[in-house]
This record gives C-alpha cells, structure tokens and sequence, in this order.
C-alpha cells in the first residue's frame, strides 16, 4: 500500500527547510563576504575561497573528510535545496494516483513505463532516498503496510 502524496511531499519539504535552515543559520552567524564564498582545503585546513580558515585545527581530521565538507559549503547547500525544490514543486499525485509529470496521460493502471504506475514516482523516491534513515520516512510506512 502506498502512502498518501502529503507524506511524501511533506516529508521532502521540511528536510529541504531544515536543510534550508542549517545553510542559513551559517550564513546569518559568520561573515557573508562573497571572498568567503566557496570553500577548500589547503595545508589540511578548511579554508573559505578568500584564505579565511572555517574550522580551526582541522588539521588533524582525514582530508577525504575535509574534502567533503568543503563540498558541501553553504553556498552549495542552498543551491541543492532550491534545485530539489524545483524538481519536487513539478511532481504530485494526479487523479489516478499516478504522477502529474511521470504519467500525465495514463488512468494510473499501466504506466507510461509499462507498470503500474503509482504515487510517488520513481523520482521523488530519488529525492527522498538520502533521508530513507530519518524515522519520518514516508518509505518505511509503506514498507511496513
């Protein structure tokens, strides 16, 4: 049994606010000089694209670590939350049950794909999938049903 569409979209809008949240408490709290923007890593210090060090001795952390965190800048956060917004704002149940982007013209009992096709679709699946261990997770409902 699949859950209803509020779970699965309500479930992806707040981790993308909390995500939202988290980029621009960052942001709120620290030096917003677009020369800060960006971050790398260099002599094993997390350093901002202007030389200014984000995390004092992180030295001592493993550089794969580091690399990953400089990935994910605040910058970059905010820009993922606002693509994966625009992806999840074009998907949403349509009469049938099915996906108003994914199976527009379909009654929702065979699929454009040529299976059943059912809310949620195979992409906003995709989108939720890194939060599938926080214990909201629309998936583990329908799991478990």
């Amino acid at each position: 049994r699949v859950t209803g569409p509020a779970d699965w979209v309500g479930f992806m809008r707040a981790r993308l606010d909390e995500r939202q949240a988290q980029a621009e408490e960052y942001l709120d709290s620290y030096d917003q000089d677009p020369r800060w923007r960006g971050w790398r890593v260099e002599s094993g210090e997390l350093m901002t694209s202007g030389g200014k060090v984000i995390i004092e001795g992180a030295a001592g952390l493993r550089p794969d670590l580091l690399a990953l965190i400089a990935a994910s800048d605040p910058w970059t956060t905010l820009a993922e939350v606002e693509a994966k917004r625009g992806l999840l704002n074009g998907h949403g149940p349509n009469e049938y049950g099915g996906c108003v982007t994914c199976d527009p013209d379909h009654c929702g009992c065979l699929g454009s794909s040529g299976r059943s096709a059912v809310w949620p679709c195979d992409q906003v699946r995709l989108l939720a999938q890194p939060w599938a261990g926080h214990p909201d997770w629309p998936g583990r409902k329908a799991r478990s049903e």
